[in-house]
């Protein structure tokens, strides 16, 4: 299919409570950053967006992971 130098690596799996916390308080924080007017529903709204909440992430299932494709010929 033309995909033969391309190399595919699995990323992020099992992430804790905690870990997914930690992510969305990021993302918050930088949603507040960034639109410091917002009430603050709006900014966890926003966050939401771009992270799950913490507890209704597939990631703390262990169900979800990233996949990642690399060009194999680039890393040479």
């Amino acid at each position: 299919a033309g995909l033969e130098h391309y190399v595919l690596r699995a990323g992020y799996t099992y992430r804790s409570y905690d870990d997914q916390n930690a992510l969305f308080q990021k993302e918050l924080e930088s949603q507040r950053s960034k639109h410091p007017s917002y009430t603050e529903d709006k900014l966890l709204e926003r966050a939401k967006r771009y992270v799950n909440y913490p507890g209704t992430s597939e990631y703390n299932s262990g169900l979800a992971f990233n996949l990642y494709l690399y060009d194999g010929e680039q890393e040479r």
